[in-house]
């Protein structure tokens, strides 16, 4: 049995609109669960206890690519629910590139094809976060008050949206505008409070980019609520990975080295939480 006969033409036309490596789609192809019934019962898991689904996927052989088969799958039933809504298939696509971004950061940390960042990817296929224009957009419900500056707080049951810019989008202070304009049309919202926690928000930044950056231009928009100086998440997303010995990081970019030259000294770049109103 072949796995990928669910809807043969939509699933092939899927991986190949959301830019999924060549390599990453030939093994796709050649790839299948061992029964029917078994993807059959992991997908109905997955809806029902995630916990226990990723418990049984993570005891399989090859767990990051019997992930991506099954989230490729599952996008299936995400995008007949994007149909029912009304919403646009661009907005469908663009939204699960995050598939092939983070598919090539599994094989380059692994050396494997498939998916690790599975919780991050869960939500897309459950409609909680959509990619429109530069940004992606997560929307999310306040279940007690929360507390922001001056005593001022957004009261329980206020709906708030989290930015998150994916690795590699242009994000120029025009791209940014027209996205959250399209966010706004897209939600139907007449004001938006945003949200973001990324290291794009930290201070030290400011000391090593120019006063035109497009990322001091992004921190521009926040006023800061909490300050975490010990993360260290852009390593990751600026190197590719973590490493303990910082000599064996190796810059692709000006802003690789001037972060770089922040680690050898001993300071971090960390992270920041900030939010605005639009």
């Amino acid at each position: 049995m072949r796995g990928f006969i669910l809807n043969k033409y939509t699933v092939e036309n899927f991986i190949k609109e959301i830019g999924l490596s060549d390599e990453a789609q030939v093994a796709l192809s050649d790839y299948a669960l061992l029964k029917t019934e078994e993807e059959g019962a992991l997908k109905e898991l997955f809806y029902r206890d995630f916990s226990a689904f990723a418990k049984a996927v993570d005891g399989m052989e090859n767990a990051y690519m019997v992930y991506l088969y099954l989230y490729c799958s599952l996008a299936m039933d995400t995008y007949y629910e994007y149909q029912k809504r009304g919403y646009a298939h661009e907005v469908f696509v663009d939204t699960f590139r995050d598939f092939a971004v983070w598919c090539d950061v599994c094989l380059t940390e692994t050396g494997k094809i498939g998916l690790k960042e599975t919780e991050w990817l869960r939500e897309p296929l459950l409609l909680k976060i959509f990619k429109l224009g530069a940004l992606q957009f997560q929307p999310e419900t306040l279940e007690e008050d929360y507390p922001l500056t001056d005593g001022q707080a957004l009261a329980k049951g206020t709906t708030i949206y989290h930015l998150h810019i994916r690795q590699g989008t242009p994000f120029s202070p025009e791209a940014v505008d027209a996205s959250l304009k399209k966010a706004k049309e897209f939600f139907g919202l007449d004001e938006m409070i945003c949200f973001c926690e990324s290291w794009f928000l930290s201070s030290t930044l400011q000391k090593i980019l120019r006063a035109d950056s497009n990322i001091l231009h992004y921190q521009n928009r926040f006023t800061l609520l909490e300050t975490d100086k010990k993360s260290r998440s852009c390593e990751r997303y600026i190197f590719g990975k973590f490493e303990e010995d910082f000599s064996l990081y190796a810059p692709k970019n000006r802003l690789g080295e001037r972060v770089l030259e922040l680690l050898k000294n001993g300071e971090a770049v960390g992270e920041s939480t900030g939010f605005f109103k639009i």
